[in-house]
């Protein structure tokens, strides 16, 4: 298991700053990314076939879980689920506030208010040390990849974040390595394709402007 058995809670870890700033640019849309895969465990949800996916309600049964419930009935807010390039354009899908609000219940993170805005200091160093520790034994092959693990380790590798975030937990592997290492366990996922699509295109529009 997982720190938090959740993907998009384990994102928000991830890819926060122990200090409680976001260490990823576009964040959102791999806290996004964990929350459909979420829901899709939970059997909430499912994809269509082709490059661009649309996303099919499959259950709207709340799962009483207030970010993935706060997803779901944003995806049931229009006749037809949006495709899934258009979900991480969706600003009333960002489920960012939510999942550091869960976190800040469960005593895992602060907040912080200031003049550049909320932040979310991280106050168990326990719970992001364990999720960094089990990752790493994923890619050390100490540890069975499970199917979150993958995705996990996916949508690090999707916003180019994956060596920036592990290097400190396992340095002896390298960039190289650890790159290596991604090729073998990350399999193919739509949700994490998409992660990397929204990632680039946002990027290529910075880098254009």
């Amino acid at each position: 298991m997982t720190a938090s058995a959740s993907v998009s809670r384990d994102m928000f870890l991830l890819l926060t700053h122990d200090e409680g700033r976001s260490a990823q640019q576009f964040r959102k849309f791999a806290l996004l990314g964990g929350a459909l895969a979420d829901l899709r465990a939970a059997g909430r949800i499912g994809l269509d076939e082709g490059s661009n996916p649309r996303i099919v309600l499959r259950d709207r049964t709340p799962t009483g879980d207030p970010v993935l419930d706060g997803v779901l009935a944003g995806l049931g807010d229009t006749a037809t689920p949006p495709r899934l390039g258009a979900a991480f354009r969706a600003r009333r899908l960002d489920p960012t506030t939510a999942i550091a609000e869960s976190l800040e219940k469960e005593g895992i993170v602060t907040r912080k208010r200031g003049l550049l805005g909320t932040s979310w200091p991280l106050a168990q160093e326990s719970v992001k040390a364990t999720l960094l520790g089990h990752l790493v034994a994923v890619l050390r092959e100490e540890r069975e990849p499970l199917d979150h693990d993958r995705i996990e380790l996916g949508l690090l590798q999707s916003q180019r974040t994956a060596y920036a975030v592990l290097r400190r937990t396992a340095p002896e592997l390298g960039r190289r390595g650890l790159n290596h290492r991604l090729q073998r366990i990350v399999r193919k996922d739509p949700l994490v394709t998409g992660v990397a699509r929204a990632t680039a295109m946002a990027l290529g529009v910075i880098a254009n402007a």
